[in-house]
């Protein structure tokens, strides 16, 4: 049990390390951490899971709809489906407002820093959130 836990840091990091510095994550690593979240917590019931994945798949439609433009990126989609058995039910929510929450000063700061703000596009405003995301886990997970 301690060896699965183990593994899921250890991938955590690694998404957090790819996000940060090489803003791209692999899709193999996704799925590595769906697997070891299922087999750790194979006993949530099917009406949380179903609640907890509505959360990314709403996101997934925003991020695909080109008027509804979502801002969070499709790492931070496939990374909130991976941890859903983690965060099951209305923790998926909770996990992702305490995300937000979080990452609001960093964003605000970057924000504020740019000197060319009105020249700057969206697409080259980038924010790593992964990182936010993975606080988010371990506040819920552990309090």
């Amino acid at each position: 049990m301690r060896i699965l836990q183990l593994s899921i840091v250890a991938v955590l990091v690694k998404l957090n390390y790819d996000d940060l510095l090489r803003k791209s994550c692999h899709f193999v690593d996704f799925l590595i951490l769906t697997a070891l979240s299922l087999v750790l917590y194979p006993h949530i019931p099917f009406q949380e899971t179903l609640l907890a994945y509505s959360l990314p798949l709403l996101l997934s439609v925003s991020y695909t709809l080109s008027f509804v433009r979502s801002s969070i990126g499709s790492g931070d989609i496939m990374f909130l489906f991976a941890i859903t058995p983690l965060a099951p039910g209305i923790k998926a929510f909770q996990l992702l407002f305490i995300a937000c929450i979080s990452a609001l000063p960093f964003a605000l700061y970057k924000y504020f820093s740019q000197k060319n703000i009105s020249k700057m596009k969206a697409s080259d405003y980038y924010f790593p959130f992964i990182p936010f995301l993975t606080l988010a886990v371990f506040i819920i997970t552990h309090l």
